[in-house]
């Protein structure tokens, strides 16, 4: 793919996956006007007793069993945020397969043949089936724990004070519940994503930067790896893939794309000490992480 196509195709990825993320979240919200509200109240008020209290820390910790508790009920088997972050899940599955169609029908070119309507149809049954299976094993595994997540994290952001002054249960719920989205969102469509390359036989991907991405992620940028080899980020990760045929057809040059950037943004990516010493050439963005693991500092690099 051309860098005009890398391009056009990470806004579509950022759209779609902003689109469904927002929706999710802006439903995982309406539980504070469920009849699941009553757990939401209770647990905001044992936040309020405890902060309260001569010994906040002290308190909170005897109260997390009861709002344990709460949580339990409000993210239970069946529950609504269980449900819907299934729902996410499908749907981000299938957007993911369909970006994941196009990028590989793009890569592949002329090469690709005309598929006859009968094919498209039951390809387009098949994908809605692999999506429901993935959001019924995503359910399994991890909606339950991810939806409590998001309340025990509001708990937390509230006990501790890392939230705002003043901040609410339910106002901390809803930064949490868009965290959620975001990374259900996220995981589910790279997974449809690349089974859409796998179906069109790509052996290989690359992996493609947001716009935004962390020092990380900019570090894999044009990186290209085996199609057997797993997307592993970090959460509120919305970096991407591109197909290739083979690990060599693929890959790109990180740093022509990233030194196209304007130097404000390349400030807020590397900071300014770590960007005046790119700007003079003294390291490439694949310097950035280290072999083990993690983003190499300031004193490393220089």
């Amino acid at each position: 793919m051309t860098a005009a196509e890398r391009d056009r195709a990470q806004r579509r990825w950022l759209a779609g996956v902003q689109r469904i993320e927002n929706g999710s979240a802006a439903r995982l919200r309406s539980l504070l006007k469920s009849p699941e509200r009553d757990a939401v109240i209770r647990v905001q008020r044992e936040v309020e007793n405890a902060s309260a209290s001569r010994d906040p820390l002290v308190a909170m910790t005897l109260s997390l069993p009861a709002m344990s508790n709460d949580v339990e009920q409000m993210f239970g088997p069946d529950s609504l945020a269980e449900r819907e972050m299934g729902q996410t899940a499908m749907a981000a599955f299938v957007f993911g397969a369909r970006e994941g169609r196009a990028r590989a029908s793009t890569v592949a070119g002329e090469r690709t043949p005309a598929i006859p309507p009968d094919q498209v149809a039951r390809s387009r049954r098949t994908e809605r089936d692999e999506a429901r299976a993935y959001a019924r094993a995503w359910q399994e595994e991890n909606g339950r724990a991810v939806a409590r997540a998001a309340v025990r994290g509001a708990v937390t952001d509230v006990s501790t004070g890392a939230a705002t002054v003043g901040i609410g249960i339910a106002a901390a719920l809803s930064y949490r519940s868009l965290y959620a989205a975001r990374n259900v969102t996220a995981d589910a469509g790279r997974r449809g994503m690349f089974a859409s390359f796998g179906q069109a036989g790509m052996g290989a991907w690359t992996w493609h930067a947001e716009f935004g991405a962390c020092q990380w992620c900019w570090s894999r940028s044009g990186i290209s790896f085996p199609a057997y080899q797993p997307f592993r980020s970090h959460p509120n990760c919305k970096c991407s893939a591109i197909p290739s045929a083979t690990v060599e057809s693929g890959g790109y040059d990180a740093d022509a794309l990233f030194s196209a950037l304007p130097a404000s943004q390349q400030v807020s990516v590397l900071g300014p000490g770590k960007q005046a010493l790119y700007s003079a050439g003294r390291f490439s963005i694949r310097d950035l992480a280290r072999p083990n693991g993690g983003v190499r500092s300031l004193a490393e690099l220089s």
